[in-house]
């Protein structure tokens, strides 16, 4: 009876020592597990526009061309950098488009969790008017965004109201925050990242006017859209140790013999004279050249050439007068 009792208590034995190395060796294949890091991020594309009852391009004059450079729109009456949203008797009158900058995390990361904060300028020269009915929901956007455009008149990008959040206004009233959860879902889903776009809800409840200005990136002084993002990466850490390389003994110091002293040279020294001061020179004007006192000195050989010239002629000249001919010839007569 002893034999058979040892026998099953040696095979029960064996089985655990089995799976104990199996277990260990499933573990120890695979592989540490993942990190999980939060950071803040912001976003890499703001735009907004004003929306018309009817669009541009169903108008007769058809859809305008697409603009090469992002152009302000005719709302200059809002701050620079502001973004909108808003509606007027149920009718949608401004939206914005918002983009995190996803390409700032690792390559390997993998987006688990994501809440975007919107801050919320309550000014009424911002253009906020009646928070308290705004209703904005945030849609997944399926077209690019122009960044910087502020108050468009043209068509804005479409957008996916199927992949929606809705923007819940934060206790102390000064943002909006907005899970992205859907988003992701779409992003990962082979959707491209265009982005979402903030407008009114389909679900108004009352036929009032309202509108938000929300901070963009450029407004200065005050808190811009953020993003808390949640990732994982696989883990890296394997358990390797790494060898620090031994350092070269340190090389004896340098003796350094100092040269032999220079000979003293002796030098008698000598009265010296005192240095010979030489005396201030007088300054000396320089004549300064004025010219001849009499200036027409330089008239004297040419009167002396015409003078003699004129008694050259003088006596040279045949001295029977010129009508003394004319005379005898009328006492012939």
């Amino acid at each position: 009876m002893r034999s058979p009792r040892r026998l099953g208590i040696f095979a029960v034995s064996a089985l655990g020592g089995l799976l104990a190395v199996g277990t260990a060796a499933a573990d120890t294949g695979a592989g540490p597990d993942p990190t999980t890091h939060t950071v803040v991020v912001h976003d890499d594309t703001e735009a907004w526009y004003q929306v018309l009852p009817v669009g541009i391009c169903s108008t007769p004059i058809g859809c305008p061309p697409p603009l090469p450079l992002p152009v302000p729109g005719p709302s200059t009456i809002y701050p620079e950098g502001t973004l909108h949203v808003g509606a007027a008797l149920g009718v949608e009158i401004s939206r914005t488009y918002l983009r995190p900058a996803l390409y700032s995390l690792p390559t390997d990361a993998t987006v688990t969790a994501a809440t975007a904060t919107v801050p919320i300028d309550p000014d009424l020269k911002a253009g906020t008017v009646n928070l308290d009915g705004a209703h904005i929901v945030a849609c997944l956007v399926t077209a690019p965004v122009i960044n910087g455009i502020q108050g468009a008149l043209e068509d804005p990008p479409p957008i996916n109201c199927r992949f929606s959040s809705k923007a819940v206004l934060a206790k102390k009233r000064d943002a909006f925050t907005i899970d992205l959860a859907p988003f992701l879902a779409a992003w990962r889903g082979g959707k491209p990242n265009y982005g979402f776009a903030l407008t009114p809800s389909d679900k108004l409840g009352t036929l009032g006017i309202w509108q938000v200005a929300l901070n963009g990136q450029a407004v200065a002084g005050a808190p811009h859209v953020s993003y808390r993002l949640t990732y994982t990466q696989p883990g890296t850490d394997i358990g390797t140790t790494v060898t620090v390389p031994p350092t070269a003994p340190p090389s004896p110091p340098e003796v350094v013999i100092p040269p032999p002293p220079p000979p003293v040279v002796v030098v008698s020294q000598y009265p010296v004279a005192p240095p010979v001061v030489a005396q201030p020179q007088q300054p000396v004007a320089l004549a300064r050249s004025t010219g001849y006192k009499y200036s027409a000195v330089f008239l004297v050989p040419l009167v002396f050439l015409f003078a003699l010239v004129f008694l050259g002629r003088t006596f040279t000249r045949d001295a029977t007068p010129l009508n003394a001919g004319a005379g005898a010839a009328k006492r012939r007569h």
